[in-house]
Protein backbone atom coordinates (compact mmCIF):
# COMPACT_ATOMS: atom_id res chain seq x y z
CA UNK A 1 0.00 0.00 0.00
CA UNK A 2 1.16 3.54 -0.75
CA UNK A 3 1.02 6.42 1.74
CA UNK A 4 0.50 8.77 -0.13
CA UNK A 5 0.02 8.20 -3.85
CA UNK A 6 -0.10 11.32 -6.01
CA UNK A 7 -0.44 11.64 -9.79
CA UNK A 8 -0.25 14.81 -11.89
CA UNK A 9 -0.87 17.12 -8.90
CA UNK A 10 -1.22 20.72 -10.02
CA UNK A 11 -2.12 23.78 -7.96
CA UNK A 12 -2.40 27.50 -8.48
CA UNK A 13 -2.82 30.71 -6.56
CA UNK A 14 -5.20 32.62 -8.77
CA UNK A 15 -3.91 32.35 -12.33
CA UNK A 16 -0.34 31.48 -11.31
CA UNK A 17 0.34 27.74 -11.39
CA UNK A 18 2.72 26.85 -8.54
CA UNK A 19 2.78 23.04 -8.75
CA UNK A 20 3.33 21.52 -12.17
CA UNK A 21 2.28 17.86 -12.40
CA UNK A 22 3.84 16.25 -9.33
CA UNK A 23 3.91 12.44 -9.20
CA UNK A 24 4.83 10.78 -5.91
CA UNK A 25 4.38 7.37 -4.37
CA UNK A 26 5.60 6.57 -0.87
CA UNK A 27 5.32 2.97 0.27
CA UNK A 28 4.29 2.14 3.81
CA UNK A 29 7.20 2.24 6.24
CA UNK A 30 9.33 4.55 4.10
CA UNK A 31 10.52 7.99 5.22
CA UNK A 32 10.46 10.92 2.83
CA UNK A 33 11.63 14.50 3.24
CA UNK A 34 10.46 17.42 1.17
CA UNK A 35 13.41 19.72 0.64
CA UNK A 36 13.81 22.92 -1.31
CA UNK A 37 14.79 26.54 -1.22
CA UNK A 38 12.48 29.28 0.03
CA UNK A 39 9.64 29.64 -2.45
CA UNK A 40 10.21 26.23 -4.03
CA UNK A 41 6.68 24.99 -3.23
CA UNK A 42 7.07 22.81 -0.13
CA UNK A 43 4.19 24.40 1.77
CA UNK A 44 2.08 24.70 -1.38
CA UNK A 45 2.59 20.97 -1.95
CA UNK A 46 1.30 20.10 1.54
CA UNK A 47 -1.61 22.53 1.18
CA UNK A 48 -2.50 20.97 -2.18
CA UNK A 49 -2.23 17.48 -0.73
CA UNK A 50 -4.81 18.40 1.91
CA UNK A 51 -7.11 20.40 -0.42
CA UNK A 52 -6.34 23.67 1.35
CA UNK A 53 -5.80 25.22 -2.10
CA UNK A 54 -7.51 24.36 -5.41
CA UNK A 55 -5.87 21.44 -7.20
CA UNK A 56 -6.17 19.03 -10.07
CA UNK A 57 -4.73 15.55 -10.27
CA UNK A 58 -5.17 12.43 -8.18
CA UNK A 59 -4.38 12.23 -4.46
CA UNK A 60 -4.82 9.15 -2.31
CA UNK A 61 -3.62 8.44 1.21
CA UNK A 62 -3.87 4.93 2.63
CA UNK A 63 -6.47 4.16 -0.04
CA UNK A 64 -8.59 7.22 0.76
CA UNK A 65 -9.31 9.58 -2.13
CA UNK A 66 -8.35 13.00 -0.75
CA UNK A 67 -10.22 14.82 -3.51
CA UNK A 68 -13.46 13.46 -2.05
CA UNK A 69 -12.51 14.53 1.49
CA UNK A 70 -11.16 18.05 0.85
CA UNK A 71 -11.41 21.13 3.01
CA UNK A 72 -15.22 20.94 2.96
CA UNK A 73 -15.00 17.58 4.73
CA UNK A 74 -12.96 19.07 7.51
CA UNK A 75 -9.31 18.45 6.65
CA UNK A 76 -7.34 20.60 9.07
CA UNK A 77 -3.76 21.34 10.01
CA UNK A 78 -4.02 18.31 12.33
CA UNK A 79 -4.70 16.13 9.30
CA UNK A 80 -1.85 17.79 7.42
CA UNK A 81 0.44 16.85 10.29
CA UNK A 82 -1.00 13.34 10.26
CA UNK A 83 -0.28 12.98 6.57
CA UNK A 84 3.26 14.20 7.07
CA UNK A 85 3.79 11.83 10.01
CA UNK A 86 2.07 8.88 8.31
CA UNK A 87 -0.90 8.66 10.68
CA UNK A 88 -3.74 7.34 8.54
CA UNK A 89 -6.15 7.03 11.49
CA UNK A 90 -6.82 10.80 11.45
CA UNK A 91 -8.21 10.46 7.94
CA UNK A 92 -10.50 7.67 9.03
CA UNK A 93 -12.09 9.77 11.80
CA UNK A 94 -10.09 8.31 14.68
CA UNK A 95 -7.81 10.19 17.02
CA UNK A 96 -4.09 9.52 17.03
Amino acid sequence: MSLPEIADLRAAYGRVEVLHGIDLRVDEGKIVAILGANGAGKTSFLRALCSAIPTTGHRRFDGIDLARRGAAAGLTDDVTASIVSGNARALQGETA
